[in-house]
């Protein structure tokens, strides 16, 4: 009797988990190194090609690539850039544009090696923001001219003395300071002010002569006195260039608040961002979530007033006054640290800790901008870089991360598990828990044209390799057991991929605002 004829006229991923018998026709045991989204059944993966890391100035990198970032500076794309640091001694920051060779920058402060693989960053108002760890407590930007510390620190206090011989009243006279940084007449961003210097002149002088606090090195350009009569209403009464360092008082009390007209900035309005681990932006505020530092907020996330605001350094200060509080806590003993952040989904914000899933709703009240609400208290994502934005099958834009259990997807369906055809691959991902002390592993990246979703999942040390986890997303279906299909495995021909980013698939001039996958791997 003749076997039955088995006709595959479309394949929907592997599914090596399932007993072989009860592989749905549809499925295989393992599908590798193949493309499952443009053909019924499968065609072989596309290859690769070698970006050159020839440098125009500095470099050149000395040590694999731990991170990339593509950054678009304007609306148009064709002048994106992509960013790499690498993990030297020291370690290297540098970017391309254009196809040309690469320029490296030096930072202010330098990336610890040992974390080099963990940062992260957005673009933001024509900026990249930078979230890396370092010897300070701040987040870094890059301007188009220097990669610095966001905003500017808080002054010490001015110091006084008499100058003169004169009948410079002996009545006691407060003042505070502040730096800004300016151009071309317009103030860019501001310091918090100092805290009061008081001082009573000794009656015998013409001026009490005021000292610029030591500068900071943080691109201020002029320092900003501030005078009260009576320890409490403070005004402006002048804005010096840091290359004059005195400036001389002797108003009458009763013009203190009509020199300028300008009142003190309200305290704590121009808080500067700390060491945070994760950025995003929702398109109007830099969102950033954790911290570096040893004390610091692990389950808390900031957020900057809305561009135009104050004009003023909107994108480089949290705003921490009895009135606005740019933060929310998310349970901070309960459900482990914040992993991760998608800055704008469906106009809300979702945050990531490892047991928990939240989303930010916001409210419309500047008081109170955002409304947390919890989505799970099971599932959370296991990294940052491993929390990618797509679309679905049906074309809905959907957030896919890696959780402690496997992959799972966001969106229009709600929370939804992918893992079941691979839970072999991340049952091994798991045996030596990289996910859980090293999270930087498990990065990945939204394949646009392809309509794939790429991980990285970091085998046990015996494998010794990295392996690309692909998912087709054409080829996923819901069905009455749970969602499934559309996986596929790319075999890579070195040990680790250690950074990956989608970027232009034309470098050149004006680079192409198609985007395929950039890797390093070694």
């Amino acid at each position: 009797m003749a076997k039955p004829l088995l006709t595959i006229d479309t394949l929907r991923g592997r599914n090596n988990v399932d007993p072989p018998l009860l592989v749905p026709n549809d499925q295989c045991v393992e599908a590798s190194n193949v493309e499952l989204s443009v053909a019924g059944v499968a065609t072989k993966r596309l290859g690769s090609g070698i970006v050159g890391t020839t440098f125009a100035s500095g470099g050149p990198f000395v040590a694999p690539l731990n991170a990339l970032f593509r950054h678009v500076p304007a609306a148009d794309e064709g002048v994106s850039q992509l960013w790499a640091i690498d993990g030297s001694a020291a370690p290297k920051f540098a970017y391309v544009t254009g196809g040309a060779t690469w320029t490296e920058i030096t930072p202010t402060d330098a990336a610890t090696l040992a974390d080099v693989g963990y940062a992260n960053a957005a673009s933001f108002n024509g900026k990249l923001f930078l979230a890396y760890n370092s010897a300070v407590d701040r987040m870094h930007v890059w301007d188009g001219t220097s990669l610095r510390r966001v905003g500017i620190g808080t002054p010490a206090a001015l110091t006084a003395a008499n100058t003169g011989a004169g009948t410079w009243a002996a009545t006691a006279r407060y003042y505070k300071a502040a730096f800004i940084a300016s151009l071309s007449g317009t103030t860019l961003r501001r310091s918090a002010t100092s805290a009061t210097l008081t001082f009573t002149p000794s009656g015998t002088g013409t001026h009490t002569r005021l000292t610029m606090p030591a500068l900071l090195s943080e691109g201020e350009t002029h320092w900003e006195i501030y005078a009260s009569t009576d320890n409490s209403l403070f005004y402006l009464i002048a804005t010096t260039a840091v290359g004059s360092t005195v400036f001389d008082d002797n108003l009458p009390g009763a013009q203190v608040p009509t020199v300028t007209g300008t009142a003190i900035p309200t305290s704590g309005l121009n808080i500067v961002p700390a060491s945070w681990k994760y950025i995003a932006t929702n398109g109007n505020k830099l969102i950033g979530a954790g911290s570096w530092e040893s004390g610091g907020y692990n389950n808390r996330v900031w957020f900057t007033p809305a561009l135009g605001t104050l004009n003023v350094g909107d994108d480089e200060r949290v705003p921490s006054t009895t009135t606005l509080k740019n933060w929310v806590d998310l349970e901070e003993n309960d459900g482990g640290y914040i992993t991760g952040i998608v800055g704008q989904f469906q106009g809300v914000t979702l945050v990531f800790k490892y047991r928990q899933f939240w989303k930010l709703i916001p409210t419309g009240v500047d008081t109170a901008p955002f409304r947390p609400v919890k989505i799970s208290n099971i599932v959370g994502a296991v990294s940052h870089k491993g929390i990618i934005e797509g679309e679905d099958e049906n074309g809905q834009p959907a957030i896919y991360f890696l959780s402690q259990r496997g992959p799972y997807r966001y969106g229009s369906s709600g929370l939804e598990y992918l893992g079941h055809d691979v839970e072999d691959k991340w049952a091994l991902s798991m045996e030596n828990g990289s996910y859980i002390s090293n999270g930087d592993t498990s990065h990945g990246i939204y394949y646009p044209r392809r309509r794939q979703v790429w991980w990285v999942w970091r085998q046990p040390a015996l494998l010794a390799e990295d392996i690309l986890m692909i998912l087709n997303v054409p080829k996923v279906r819901r069905t009455a057991t749970g969602t499934t299909g559309g996986w596929a495995i790319y075999i890579v021909p070195a040990r680790y991929i250690t950074a990956m980013v989608p970027y232009a698939t034309i470098m050149s001039t004006t680079n192409s605002n198609q985007l395929v996958p950039f890797l390093y791997n070694y």
